[in-house]
């Protein structure tokens, strides 16, 4: 299956619940900090959820730093099939840098709550399955960004799913956290690379909420 980039060039960019049920183990299960929805934790405010998708946990966002602080003015994400496989797109626009998080259900990608440890495999865009993308230095020409500069994570920060559905009108939330990027250059066969002598960008701690759309 390809992935979503190819519908761009690499250098221009597009722009662009079911019922829930009571557990009388809600408690036990979200350590009393959250109630499950459909098999997961919901998580109350100041807690996110632990990396199997059955426990709220304190959130740690106090504990990383970050001096590249994103706070877009338009977040948008949509939910699909493609070539048979789930996957969800989001889109963050602040100022001149564009985030991307796409996840490809087939490649392993977070499909439910949950959380992981961003390590080689989700740093390279030719095996990532939940994948996350900056570009710096976009201007908007018609209906597409001519970006100067992208970026991929580098081995250990955290990315976290709190909320994910698969129809339009679900809620789509999580957050970043501990995310350095590194500047990269992404090959036709997606393979990444690290930019010889590259800036890095260390992003402040950035959740996020939105309804999802069809894709």
């Amino acid at each position: 299956m390809s992935k979503m980039y190819t519908l761009f060039n690499l250098v221009f960019l597009s722009v662009i619940g079911s019922g829930c049920t009571n557990d009388s183990s809600n408690d036990a299960i979200c350590g009393g900090n959250g109630e499950i929805h459909d098999g997961h934790c919901h998580c109350d405010d100041g807690f996110t959820i632990s990396e199997d998708g059955n426990s709220c946990e304190e959130s740690q966002e106090s504990n990383y730093g970050g001096d590249f602080i994103f706070s877009p003015s338009n977040v948008q994400a949509s939910t699909g099939i493609s070539n048979n496989d789930q996957i969800w797109l989001l889109e963050a626009m602040d100022g001149d840098s564009q985030l991307k998080i796409e996840i490809y259900e087939s490649y392993g990608g977070i499909s439910s709550p949950g959380s992981i440890t961003i390590n080689d495999v989700e740093s390279n865009y030719a095996t990532c399955g939940t994948c996350v993308l900056l570009q710096t230095g976009c201007v908007e020409h018609g209906n597409h960004y001519d970006c100067s500069s992208t970026y991929m994570p580098m081995e250990g920060g955290e990315i976290h799913i709190e909320k994910t559905g698969t129809n339009a009108g679900d809620d789509f939330a999580g957050q970043l956290l501990g995310v350095v990027f590194q500047e990269v250059r992404i090959s036709q066969d997606y393979e990444t690379e690290p930019v010889s002598g590259g800036t890095q960008l260390e992003l402040a701690p950035w959740s996020f909420e939105t309804q999802l759309d069809e894709l």
